[in-house]
């Protein structure tokens, strides 16, 4: 029989985290393992991809946002219920009020058998630290904590209190098939003229990528270069305002959220995340996946995936001139930056690949299964034992 595992995860509109859920679940061995989601909030793109699978999802109706934090005593008793009647061997959460909620849904002396309870880090939080106070308070209801890159770990560790030996580094993964499949988009439907240099940034518009940090170095770039702000988010009209009060605003295009995120990056010169922090980020990997020159801040999981000069350009997070220089740079020597796209593009078939990650999960979903046979047999041993004394 195979393995129940039942994913938890907040949402499942489409995003890093829930991509990679269903990555990771669509790849399984199906006779190895039995997969189940449970969505804290309501139906999204990925949930329905999911059901196309045929994987049962069961969606508890929390509300999402600062909902989340209202309902989340009648989210426990959804989920409790659940894993009840799955009775999963291993209970496996994504993202903070997933990872919270998960871990008391299954906590020992409410259950007749505890699953094997594993969360994930995703992201070095360093602006809702309530979020590592949480993970920290919670941690003895968790096997491990999977951390998509060593800042991660390092970063929870030391702020969490989580000891090292309970956190495991898998880092996310590319899928380099559908990357293959990608073809640019026709600069001029992005607003670009396609004779002139293309910067590409994709990612939510808010603080923490830093995106402010970007027009400013910009401002001090040749003016033939034009900017590609791929994604949404709280940030957008300041930055608007940001990118015309530096003179910039007619280079700078804002195209919104888009499916074919990868397209626009195929399409462009340089990719840049000036991110302030970060986790493992999913936009920088396909960037470097599709053979594309990237200049990143030196943050968490940047830094891991570039090799400065060798596989991409990192600058110090936060700075103007240092990324400016980077980006001048890479545009004023195309050989240069081709070659770096090359090599980038060869750190992700080697290293960062989706069927990567997915050996990296089974192999953690073994060794967590061997500890909970142990003591089954040794119970049943015992039992035999004194039957015939």
């Amino acid at each position: 029989m195979p393995a129940t595992i039942l994913y938890v995860i907040t949402e499942l509109d489409i995003g890093g985290a829930e991509k990679a859920l269903f990555e990771l679940v669509r790849r399984l061995d199906p006779d190895r393992y039995a997969a189940e989601v449970a969505c804290l909030s309501g139906h999204g793109d990925v949930g329905d991809w999911l059901a196309d699978l045929g994987v049962p999802v069961h969606y508890l109706g929390v509300p999402a946002g600062r909902g989340l934090v209202r309902h989340g005593v009648a989210g426990v008793r959804r989920l409790r219920r659940i894993v009840r009647d799955l009775r999963p061997h291993i209970v496996h959460t994504f993202l903070f009020h997933a990872n919270l909620i998960g871990r008391l849904a299954a906590r020992p002396g409410l259950l007749a058998r505890r699953p094997a309870v594993v969360g994930s880090v995703r992201v070095a939080e360093r602006r809702h630290r309530w979020h590592l106070l949480a993970d920290g308070l919670t941690r003895s209801l968790i096997d491990c904590e999977v951390c998509v890159s060593e800042g991660v770990r390092r970063f929870t560790h030391r702020y969490a209190r989580i000891p090292l030996a309970q956190l495991r580094v898998i880092p996310n993964g590319v899928n380099l098939e559908a990357i293959d499949a990608v073809r640019p988009v026709d600069p001029g439907t992005i607003g670009c003229d396609p004779d002139r240099p293309i910067l590409c940034f994709v990612g939510r518009l808010d603080p923490q990528k830093g995106i402010t940090i970007l027009l400013e170095a910009v401002a001090r770039v040749e003016p033939s270069c034009q900017v590609v702000l791929v994604g949404d988010g709280p940030q957008r009209g300041e930055l608007a305002a940001r990118a015309a009060a530096l003179g910039i605003g007619d280079r700078v295009h804002f195209t919104g959220w888009r499916p074919d995120a990868a397209a626009v990056m195929a399409a462009s010169d340089v990719f840049v995340l000036p991110s302030l922090w970060e986790g493992m980020p999913n936009a920088l990997m396909e960037a470097m996946a599709l053979g594309r020159c990237a200049v990143a801040s030196a943050v968490e999981g940047s830094d891991e995936l570039i090799d400065d000069g060798v596989t991409g350009l990192l600058v110090p997070a936060g700075a103007v001139a240092p990324l400016a220089e980077r980006i001048a740079l890479a545009l004023a020597d195309t050989d240069r930056r081709r070659q770096l796209g090359r090599a980038a593009r060869r750190r992700i078939a080697e290293r960062f690949t989706i069927e990567r990650a997915v050996t990296a999960y089974d192999a953690l979903y073994r060794e967590l299964l061997a500890t909970r046979e142990v003591p089954v047999r040794a119970e049943r041993a015992g039992r035999a034992r004194r039957r015939t004394q």
